[in-house]
Parts: C-alpha cells; sequence; structure tokens
C-alpha cells in the first residue's frame, strides 16, 4: 500500500491521501465527508519551514521512517500520525494535517481552538492559550505529531499504543519519561488524575465541562506534572505535549500561558512549564536535541 522515498526531503513527501489511508480515517472517525487537500506554494513554504525547525531526533526518525504527509479536509482535531509496518515487523510512518491550521493566523489561535474545544460555550467566559504572536500556526502539529512519530519508532514511552506492542521484540512497561507519573497508558497515579468529562475536538460526545468550571480543572492541572489539559490522556499525548511546549518555550523562546476570564475578570492565569513538578522532567528532553 505504501512506498517509503528515503531520498527525498522531508517536504518533498507532501502527496494527495492514498486510498488506504482515506478510507481507513473515514470508518474510524465515522466521516464521510473527509476530502484530499494538497497545499499551494505558499503553504509548501511554510510547510517547509516547520519541517526544517524541528528538533534534532525528529528529523533524524522522520527521514528514516516517514511516508509522507497528507492534508484531509474536515478532520476531527489538527492533525495525527499513524503507522503501518513492513514484513519484517519494522514501523514506519505518515502524517495528516488538517488543512484549516494553514488559515489560522498562529501557535496562539490553534491552541486556544483546541482548548476551548473541551468546554461547553459559556457567554461570560473566555479560556486562552497564549503563545504570542507570529508563530506560525503548523509549529504545533508538526512538533506534537512528530513526537509521536519519534515514540512510536524510539518508545520514550513503554508503547504509545497497545496494538502496537507486538512489533517490539523486547516490550516493557517503564521509561524514565513515565516513571513515578503513570501506572499504565492511560492511568496516572491517582494523585494526578483530576481529568473527569476531559474530551476534545467532540470526541467522546463532548465536550461535556461548562466553561465556567474550568478554574477547577485548571487548579488540578496545576497539581500535576502534565504541561496540558491534552496531554493528561495517556502517556504517549503527555510525551508529545511536552516535547511540544518544551520546544515552545526553551527553544522557540515563546511564551505559554493560559488564561481564564469570568465576566471580564481573569481568574486563572496559569504558566505550566515554570511549574517545579513539569521543570524535574526537563531532563528527558535532552535526547531529542542531541544531548547525552
Amino acid at each position: 500500500n505504501y512506498t517509503l522515498r528515503q531520498d527525498l526531503a522531508l517536504h518533498e513527501r507532501i502527496a494527495p491521501a492514498p486510498k488506504v489511508v482515506m478510507d481507513f480515517w473515514m470508518e474510524a472517525d465515522v466521516r464521510k465527508d473527509y476530502t484530499v487537500y494538497m497545499p499551494d506554494g505558499r503553504e509548501m513554504s511554510d510547510i517547509r519551514r516547520n519541517l526544517e525547525n524541528l528538533p534534532p531526533l525528529h528529523k533524524k526518525v522522520m527521514k528514516e521512517r516517514l511516508i509522507g504527509i497528507y492534508f484531509i479536509r474536515n478532520f476531527l482535531g489538527s492533525g495525527a500520525a499513524d503507522w503501518v509496518a513492513d514484513e519484517k515487523k519494522s514501523l514506519y510512518f505518515y502524517l495528516i494535517i488538517n488543512p484549516k491550521l494553514l488559515a489560522m493566523k498562529d501557535l496562539t489561535e490553534v491552541l486556544t481552538w483546541r482548548e476551548r474545544s473541551c468546554f461547553i460555550d459559556g457567554s461570560d467566559v473566555e479560556i486562552t492559550v497564549n503563545c504570542g504572536s507570529g508563530a506560525n500556526p503548523l509549529s504545533y502539529v508538526m512538533l506534537h505529531e512528530g513526537t509521536h512519530i519519534v515514540d512510536y519508532a524510539l518508545r520514550i514511552t513503554p508503547y504509545a499504543e497497545k496494538e502496537v506492542r507486538e512489533f517490539y521484540p523486547d516490550p516493557k512497561d517503564e521509561t524514565d519519561f513515565v516513571r513515578e507519573v503513570w501506572k499504565s497508558l492511560r492511568d496516572p497515579f491517582k494523585r494526578y488524575d483530576f481529568r473527569k468529562d476531559l474530551t476534545f475536538y467532540g470526541f467522546g460526545k463532548g465536550p461535556r465541562i461548562k466553561a465556567s468550571d474550568a478554574p477547577g480543572v485548571y487548579r488540578g492541572l496545576a497539581g500535576s506534572p502534565f504541561v496540558s489539559l491534552y496531554g493528561s490522556q495517556s502517556w504517549a499525548e503527555d510525551l508529545a505535549e511536552f516535547v511540544t511546549f518544551y520546544h515552545v518555550t526553551q527553544k522557540m523562546k515563546l511564551p505559554y500561558v493560559i488564561s481564564v476570564v469570568i465576566k471580564g475578570k481573569e481568574v486563572t492565569r496559569y504558566s505550566p512549564m515554570e511549574n517545579q513538578e513539569v521543570r524535574k522532567r526537563f531532563r528527558v528532553m535532552g535526547r531529542f536535541y542531541g544531548d547525552k
């Protein structure tokens, strides 16, 4: 079903999504309105620049194992990374991106859109994720989904999903990143589990949390080592979000501040990367940048 061209630069692997990919995701997401999208010249330049700015480990793994980058209109969420295997049980990957991101202004708009999908709209409540202005909106999906690809390939977490375990010669249940935080793929230790009714992008019959209850949700986040609500869903999402916001704040030197305003008054202002429980985990990030 797939052809891998390792000789192509990453941006040259952008192609129309093949039928096998479209059929799989329309069935998985129960959608009939997914259609193929191909970026224009200006958009291709933005995509290329974002790929070039990825951490070194992302680029190395993607050069060796990325089959293609596909844009699908009406895709639920911002994007996805998925795996395929050959007859030797070697894993390869493709990246899906929602072209809606191409029309967004910056990273702040992308992250605010995602965050608000967790809450039932409240006319007097405004939830914002501020990463400053000017950062390309594609930077989020490239970092987040690119981290999933690295994780599938190198197992920074024990496994990104249970189905992939059979393709590893030596399955394991713990790694440095998940130790003392996660009991299993989707179950953090009880002291960190604040996640009742947490959903995103309309999955799980969501949203199910009132926007007016957002301050309490973020108090739960502040008591955990997770960098975002989205990252609390599983150890795979925890890693993808952690690398993303580490790169955004420590390498791109951008802010990352969550704000909840109710009736014109800011009641919550939280900077996850300043949380000491979060900062303890910075030591694991060196691997993505070639540090020993």
